[in-house]
């Protein structure tokens, strides 16, 4: 999973593609837009124009933040 400084929590953090965000979460790619345009959740954009979605954002939001390892782990699969 890549870490990326995350501006919102002021640390490095790690981060997934807006499509895994989306489907951790249980919600569509579109749903997924308009929380970050909501400011529910937060992560950084490339040069390129690709969102990655801070993982501690989406837990908070889907209210897990107490995951262990392995579970934040398999966030990256797929």
């Amino acid at each position: 999973m890549p870490r990326y400084y995350c501006p919102s929590c002021g640390r490095e953090t790690e981060h997934v593609s807006v499509r895994r965000a989306a489907e951790v979460a249980q919600v569509t790619r579109r749903t997924m837009y308009n929380w970050i345009r909501s400011q529910w959740v937060h992560g950084v954009e490339h040069a390129s124009g690709r969102r990655f979605i801070c993982v501690e954002s989406i837990l908070k939001r889907i209210g897990e933040p107490q995951w262990d390892a392995d579970e934040r782990s398999s966030l990256a699969e797929k």
